[in-house]
């Protein structure tokens, strides 16, 4: 049996997110947030990068960012670094907030 190759790197998808009132794709994204930036980084992958990654559109990621920041999950900044003339986003997950997540419990499977 052919064995998969060894990646490095991975998603940790904490139980307050896994079993949050959230969309899967919510879910995804926002758990693909925390992880990246529980080093004090910052989330910088474009949206086709992301469309590319879970086999959605541009245009579902888009509404998925949006909704995250409306619900106050995420604190997104745009910032031109250098003069330069395109616009960078950072994305930053909101922690208070993500604590105050409510679990779904008829979503846990025993």
């Amino acid at each position: 049996m052919e064995k998969l190759p060894k990646e490095k790197y991975g998603l940790w998808i904490t139980e307050l997110i896994l079993y949050a009132d959230l969309s899967p794709i919510e879910k995804l994204i926002l758990a693909d947030i925390v992880t990246i930036c529980s080093n004090d980084s910052s989330y910088f992958k474009l949206n086709q990068n992301l469309a590319d990654m879970l086999r959605v559109s541009v245009k579902t990621i888009t509404r998925v960012i949006k909704s995250l920041e409306l619900k106050e999950l995420i604190i997104i900044k745009f910032s031109r670094p250098y003069d330069n003339v395109k616009t960078k986003r950072t994305i930053y997950p909101y922690y208070i907030n993500i604590r105050k997540l409510k679990v779904n419990n008829n979503s846990k499977i025993i």
